[in-house]
Order: C-alpha cells, then structure tokens, then sequence
C-alpha cells in the first residue's frame, strides 16, 4: 500500500505568471466568431471589447448549473466549492447579485483589483481555489459591469494560475487549481487561444493525481479526511466538464480512483448517509452521496453503497468484508456485518489526536477526540508521535486492532480495540507499560454525540448509554469494583460536559484500563454483572502490573479478557494456563471451558 502523506499548507509565495500581458492576447481559437478573429487590435480596443461583450451576451452556451445539473446543486449544498474563508463568502455574495444597482462597474471593478493583488501573493490552498473558481464561473457575466482592462487582466490571471503546478502534498487544492479551474475556463472561454492547452493540463493533472495520491484501496489520509467529499465533488464536476466541451480529459485509470473514493466514502456514512466523525448536514451529504454514486459503474461500489444505507441480512454473498483499515491512512472500521443496526467503531489514529465513533446503524453514541492523560509521580507524560498500528486481525469471530503511542519517560500506551461480530460486545483496554514502579494516574474521554446521554446506575459501578431512539449500550469499567461501596482500584466512570470520563490509579510499572460496552439492544434488561479474576503463576497470585484478567456476564452469556504485562511466562487464570500476552473469549460456566475468539501470543 503506498504511503499517504499529511497534509502540510504551503508557504505563501507569488504565483509565476506568463510573461504575456493581456494585451498581447489577440489570437482566438476556431470556436471565436469571424469577425472576431479579422479584427486585428488589441482586445483591449473599444472595437474588439464591443465585439466581445456583443458575443458573450448572445451565444448560446450551456450554463454550467445546467451542465453539472444535480451534481452541482447536491454536492455544493454539502461544500461550496470546496472551500471557506471570509474572502470566499464577500466575492459569493458580490457575485451572486446580477442586475442589482451595487453590482456597478465602479464596486465590481474595485473588486477584481483588489483580489488580482491580493492573488499575487495568496498561498495555493483550498480557499484561495475556491476564490478562483467563483472568478471564473462568473467571467461571461462580469464582461457587462467591468472595463475591457480589469476584464482581461483577470481572465489572463486565472488562466496563468490554472496551467501552473502545485504540490501533490495537497491533493484537494491541486485537483481544484489545475484540473477543476482549468476544465471551467475552457468550457466557459473555447474562443480564447490562450485556453486551448489548458485541457490538457487538467488532463495531466488527473492523471498525475490517480498515480500518486491513491493506491489500490482508495485511500485518502485520516488527517484530510474533511476533504473526502469536497475531492470526489471537484471530480465529479471535471467529468462533467469534459463530456460537455467534448474534450478528452477523463481516462480509466481516473475513473477507477473515483469509484474507489465513493466506495470508500459509503464506507464511512452511517446508515443515514451522514458522515462518521461530523455534524454535516445528513440530507444534503445524503444527496451528494447519491449523485456521485452516479458516476460509477464499479458494481462492488454499488454493493456497499447499497448495503450501508439499505441493510442487508447477515450471510450474503457478494459483498465484501464489512469491517476494513487502512494502515498508511490511519483509518479503521470495525463493524459486525452489513445488517442496518450492525454496531460499528470507527477510528481515525492518523495522528496523536485519537477519534472514533460508535454507532448503531445512524445511531451514534460516542463520536469526536478522545482526550488521554497520564500521569506518573504527578508529571503529565507528554508524546509528540502518532498512533502506530500494531495489529490488526478480522475473521468471522471477532475484529481486532491494537495501536500503540510513545510518551515521554520510556511510557507506552497500547490500545486494544475488539468487536466480537455474534456477541455484539466492545472491549476498548489501554495498556500503560512503563519502565518503572511509581504511581500511575491515567485519565481518558469518550466524547457523547450529541443525541446521546449517559445514565449511571446508583449503587453500581456500569452506565447506559442511551441515543435519543431509544437504543441503548450499556459501558463496564471491568478495573473498578462493581459496586461503588467496595474496594479496589481508585477510579471512576463519570460524565463531564458531554464526555464520559474514564480515570484509574494504581502504584506499579503497569496499568490496564478496560472497558466493556454491549451492545445488543435485547440484552438491555438482562443483569449484568463482573469480577477481578485472581491470576496466578506458580501457584502464587501475580501483580496487578503483571497480568490482569476479568469475566463478565450478562444473563446466561458470559466472557473472559486477560492481559498480561510483565513478559511472557506461563499464568494461570479461571484453571487455564496462558502462555499469550492478551485472550478474548466466551466463557462456558457449566464445563469451565473458554472459546477463543482472539488471542495475542506474548
């Protein structure tokens, strides 16, 4: 899989122009009217520019909400053209008043100069592409209200921009820049000379992008993963571009990426069509989902497309995995099948800011950053990497991924994370692994949706967590005593402004902090219940900084999950000798056997 990169902005620096000045544009294209291209002055010329003007208020062009149609309206109404920032929203609104007073040559002009300076030394970012795009749709229109000098000058100005380059670190802005940009200037300007190369700098530039930006899965990195929506849009437009000016910009290779991307953004919707890790708007990311998912003739994009927003019953054949990760990207997607209200978690670790979110088919009950402290003899650990994937293992049982994050003072957290497909059970552990004894203070947030709520119960230790429909999960904190009067590890399980905090303390090397949450709805009222299992080694009782293990039960179902710390060494735990470093498993009470659903040798 090849390597994604993180995004990193450009330094701002001027944009390199033609040495041609507007002037010196007097050569039109065979799509220029006759008596256009026997004029012989300068476009600048009151008989040329009359000419002009004359020609664009007449000609018979498809507009380009015509020409993009849904694809417009849908994905717009998700990203405006794919970028935000003050600039862009004054030049929106001076641009989408036509025919009123104030939209007069001398405001319009005063305008254009001010961003053709401002443009010379704007960095080539998503914004500043958003600002070029509204300029150039807008160019037939403003030949009304703007002298033949600010006209051309801005014209010559988008067009220099658009056959330039631009880094591939920013995959967003280049496909805007140079393939989106220059795709609408020559749609929007065929009778310009100057335009006629720029198709086939979009064309290269679509085809440098597919080699470069996306392997075989489709991969976008996790740290741009707001960009998904608005690369596929730019994409879609392009296409659409291309087919109505009959040039030839799209290839297969470009069409495979795109199928690749919609598949994976289905992937990444809830069932609603909304988008995992955001608050967007759910009906028009609904929408634009559905446009783009025109576009495609890639049957297995079609499937999941299908498959997650429709349901389909467990067993199917024809469908691929429903669980995924996508290690170079820092992505992961754990989930049981492609049943509606299959649980599912999501996680982002492209960064040292760890997000997931768990959901129940559209019902989420966590999603956001999960905050992580810890603490050793009162210092706070600091780290300055990211989540590393340590495994990742999915079969018909259970999915399983384990990362792991360096801190300061030789500290390391593990972080395991199991879905158990049947069982519809959740074990989120991390482990902190440090190289000395001292006192460890460890402290994590679970951020709620914002339709969820956390009820904890009174005399015990476990909460519900409980979505606005009704559903609930039900969370266990398997180190703390389950009821609150006891003994054992000092901790808590609370809320704290929307977020479910889970703290733990102990005086050791190590620590494991666990967390059971099930989540099969028609276990709700059945009793639950859990225990610290002793583990031995020798026929002594180990360390809590050694190994640890716990056994659960709701009604007659029932668990174990044991992790061990202090290196490999045969341990003893509920009468089965374990030689791994962690087990995940349904515990049988009536013969003592325990089926494996995951194990991690040691």
């Amino acid at each position: 899989m090849a390597t994604t990169t993180s995004t990193k902005r450009s330094k701002k620096a001027k944009h390199q122009h033609a040495p041609a000045h507007p002037h010196d544009t007097t050569a039109w294209s065979k799509a220029a009217p006759g008596r256009l291209r026997k004029l012989e002055s300068s476009v600048e010329s009151p008989d040329v520019w009359a000419a002009w003007r004359k020609h664009l208020a007449k000609r018979k062009l498809a507009t380009l909400a015509k020409v993009l149609g849904e694809r417009q309206a849908s994905l717009d109404a998700v990203t405006p053209r794919a970028g935000s920032s003050n600039s862009t929203d004054q030049i929106a609104r001076l641009l989408r008043r036509p025919g009123e007073a104030d939209r007069g040559s001398v405001e319009m002009e005063s305008a254009v100069y001010a961003w053709l300076s401002r443009a010379e030394v704007a960095a080539a970012d998503v914004p500043f592409a958003a600002e070029c795009l509204l300029w150039a749709e807008a160019l037939p229109e403003l030949a009304q209200p703007l002298s033949a000098r600010a006209w051309w000058q801005l014209a010559q100005r988008l067009i220099t921009i658009a056959s330039g380059e631009s880094p591939l670190a920013e995959p967003l802005a280049t496909l805007l820049l140079h393939a989106e940009l220059a795709a609408t200037l020559a749609y929007l300007l065929p009778e310009l000379a100057t335009v006629d190369a720029l198709s086939e700098t979009a064309r290269r530039t679509l085809e440098e992008w597919s080699d470069q930006r996306l392997d075989t899965s489709g991969t976008i990195h996790g740290q741009r993963l707001e960009q998904l929506i608005p690369l596929i849009a730019s994409l879609a437009r392009v296409r659409s571009l291309g087919k109505a000016s009959g040039r030839k910009l799209w290839s297969s290779e470009v069409q495979k990426q795109l199928e690749l991307l919609v598949e994976f953004t289905w992937r990444l919707a809830r069932a609603d069509g909304s988008p995992m890790f955001s608050a967007a708007d759910r009906k028009a990311h609904r929408k634009s989902l559905r446009a783009v998912l025109r576009s495609c003739k890639r049957d297995k994009a079609i499937a999941v497309a299908q498959a997650v927003e429709k349901g389909v019953k467990a067993g199917v054949n024809g469908l691929p995995a429903s669980s995924w990760q996508l290690e170079d990207a820092g992505l992961a997607a754990l989930r049981c099948d492609w049943r509606r209200r299959s649980p599912q978690l999501a996680v982002n670790h492209s960064s040292a800011e760890f997000k997931s979110e768990l959901s129940l088919g559209k019902t989420s009950f966590w999603s956001g950053t999960h905050a992580l402290e810890v603490r050793l003899d009162g210092r706070t650990l600091t780290t300055d990497g990211t989540w590393d994937q340590v495994c990742w293992e999915s079969d018909r049982d259970i999915d399983y991924l384990e990362l792991e994050l360096a801190f300061s003072e030789g500290v390391v957290v593990q972080r395991h994370l199991a879905l158990a497909r049947h069982d519809r059970v959740l074990f989120v552990a991390d482990a902190v692994l440090g190289t000395k004894s001292g006192r460890i203070d460890y402290s994590a947030s679970f951020p709620l949706a914002e339709t969820a709520q956390f009820e904890p119960q009174r005399e015990t230790r476990e909460g519900q967590l409980i979505a606005a429909d009704g559903l609930v999960a039900r969370v266990v904190p398997l180190a703390l005593n389950e009821w609150r009067n006891g003994p054992g590890f000092h901790g808590s399980l609370e809320l704290h402004r929307n977020q479910l905090v889970l703290s733990q303390s102990t005086e050791g090397q190590n620590l494991l902090v666990p967390l059971f949450v099930d989540l099969e709805p028609r276990r709700a009222k059945r009793d639950i219940t859990w225990r610290q299992l002793t583990v031995g080694k020798d026929r002594q009782p180990v360390p809590h900084d050694e190994a640890v293990g716990y056994r659960v039960q709701v009604g007659r179902e029932q668990w174990l999950f044991y992790r061990a710390m202090g290196g490999a060494a045969t341990r003893t735990v509920l009468g089965r000798n374990l030689y791994n470093e962690l087990l995940i498993g349904r515990f049988h009470a009536d013969d003592g056997k325990v089926t494996t659903l995951v194990e991690i040798e040691a």
